[in-house]
C-alpha cells in the first residue's frame, strides 16, 4: 500500500547486529556446525533495501529473543516493521497514527475500543509527549544537564534506586516511567530520548541526533493502554 515494497527478510542471521536483546542460536549440521542467530529484528535487512534504492519497505516477520516472558514480552512473536527514505521521525509518528487508526476501524468497525477497563479513543488526535520538556516542567529545571550524582539523588526522591552502575540516560528514562508510564492509557507518542539511554532490545545509537538539542535523539515510542506498541 502507498508505494511500499514487502520484503521477505531472512530468519537465519549470520550475526546479531540489529537488537540488543539476547539472541537465540541454531547450529547447522550440514555446514560443520555453522552457527546462526534466529532473527531478533529485520531492521538491518530493511535498511539495506533503503540504501539500495527501495524508498518504502516493510515486512511482517517472526522475531526470536532469549528473554524473560511477561505481559508485554514473549520469546517468539510477530512484528511489523516499515521504513521510509527522506522522512523524519515526526513524519513517521503521523504515518503510524494514520495507519493504526485505519487498521483499528477496518478490523473492528469502531473508533473507540475497550481495553482492561479503559475506553481507548483512536479517533481524536493522539497526544505527543516530550520526555525532555515534561520532566523539565515537572522538576522546574533541566535534569538532562544534571551531574550523575545529582540524577541519582533526584531518582531517590521518587523511590528509584540502583544496585548497579547505570547511565545518566537510563536514570532519566526510569524517572520518566516512574512518574508517567501509568498515565499513558490513551494513544500517546513519547519522544526526545536522552542520548545515552539503552532501550530494551534496541540499539539506540542507530537513532539520529536531534537537530534542536544535542542532548537528545530523534526517536519515539507509542504507548496505548499503558504498553509500548511501536517505536
Amino acid at each position: 500500500a502507498k508505494g511500499f515494497s514487502e520484503i521477505d527478510t531472512p530468519l537465519l542471521h549470520p550475526f546479531q547486529g540489529d537488537s540488543t536483546s539476547k539472541p537465540m542460536f541454531v547450529n547447522s549440521s550440514a555446514y560443520d556446525d555453522l552457527q546462526f542467530t534466529l532473527a531478533s529484528s529485520p531492521e538491518l535487512y530493511l535498511k539495506k533495501m533503503l540504501v539500495s534504492g527501495f524508498n518504502k519497505v516493510f515486512t511482517v516477520n517472526k522475531v526470536f529473543r532469549d528473554e524473560q516472558i511477561d505481559n508485554t514480552h514473549l520469546m517468539e512473536f510477530t512484528s511489523v516493521e516499515y521504513y521510509m527514505a527522506y522522512v523524519d521521525y515526526r513524519y513517521m509518528m503521523d504515518f503510524t497514527e494514520k495507519l493504526l487508526k485505519t487498521l483499528a476501524f477496518e478490523i473492528t468497525g469502531k473508533k473507540r475500543l475497550p481495553f482492561k477497563g479503559d475506553d481507548i479513543d483512536f479517533d481524536k488526535p493522539w497526544a505527543r509527549m516530550s520526555i525532555h520538556r515534561t520532566l523539565k516542567k515537572h522538576f522546574g529545571k533541566d535534569i538532562f544537564v544534571l551531574s550523575y550524582e545529582e540524577l541519582l539523588a533526584l531518582a531517590r526522591t521518587i523511590d528509584v534506586m540502583y544496585e548497579k552502575l547505570t547511565s545518566p540516560g537510563n536514570i532519566i528514562i526510569d524517572i520518566f516511567e516512574k512518574l508517567y508510564l501509568h498515565t499513558l492509557i490513551q494513544p500517546t507518542f513519547i519522544y526526545d530520548f536522552p542520548k545515552d539511554a539503552s532501550v530494551m532490545c534496541y540499539d539506540i545509537t542507530m537513532a539520529k541526533d536531534s537537530r534542536e538539542n544535542d542532548l537528545l535523539l530523534e526517536r519515539f515510542e507509542l504507548y496505548i493502554g499503558g504498553m509500548e506498541l511501536a517505536n
